[in-house]
């Protein structure tokens, strides 16, 4: 892979799979990498790529209901969780793209599938 030194890569779906694996490859080329993902603490990736685990309502009432199964969850966490994902991806996609364009170079990935 050509030298990424310089360059800034947003990866999701970096816990795990293709996405985490985009992520190490992109920082061994040189890009600074922020990377996000649900597992992202056990992606096992360096130490200078910038993660954000995801999404933070996961205490009802004092208590760490996170792992819950999923028929004891709220609803509002599912509708919540889906609308901030896709207005994440918009947003970072938009403000990616104000850059990419005027400068002729980028590109648009999931890291996810």
């Amino acid at each position: 892979m050509a030298s990424l030194d310089g360059r800034v890569a947003l990866v999701t779906g970096a816990s795990r799979g293709v996405g985490r694996g985009v992520a190490a490859a992109l920082f061994a080329a040189g890009a600074t990498v922020y990377a996000a993902g649900r597992r992202i603490g056990a992606a096992d990736l360096p130490g200078s790529v910038n993660a954000w685990k995801g999404y933070e309502r996961m205490v009802d009432d004092g208590a760490f209901t996170w792992g819950k199964p999923v028929w004891e969850q709220p609803l509002w966490r599912w509708d919540a969780m889906l609308g901030a994902g896709v207005r994440a991806a918009f947003v970072a996609s938009a403000h990616a793209a104000r850059l990419m364009v005027p400068a002729r170079r980028g590109l648009f990935t999931r890291g996810d599938l």
